[in-house]
């Protein structure tokens, strides 16, 4: 069998979910930044964050929470639809005049 033929193994690389390390060296410096910026730690960075720049601390929010979170919802529910007519005017179904007899 070729190395890349249909049905091929997957060889080498890294497992599925398991972050770079340029990554986690990014997160980590970052983690220590904040950190280090408060005297409350992070929390009380984040803290005085949104207190003093609500747009900056809610622009940081947005881009650290995930925005696809997958979930299985189940709904049970009967749906009734009753048609009371087309709303629309039959062919050939004209309305005749009527004539008054002065």
């Amino acid at each position: 069998m070729g190395r890349f033929e249909k049905g091929h193994a997957k060889v080498g690389g890294r497992k599925k979910g398991v972050p770079n390390k340029s990554t986690v060296a990014v997160m980590e410096a970052v983690r220590r930044a904040l950190e280090a910026a408060h005297e409350d730690g992070a929390e009380g960075y984040l803290l005085q964050l949104a207190c003093d720049d609500p747009k900056t601390f809610m622009g940081a929010v947005n881009k650290l929470i995930p925005t696809a979170v997958e979930t299985k919802v189940e709904i049970e529910q009967t749906v009734t639809v009753r048609r009371y007519g087309s709303g629309r005017k039959k062919r050939g179904s004209k309305k005749k005049e009527s004539s008054k007899d002065s």
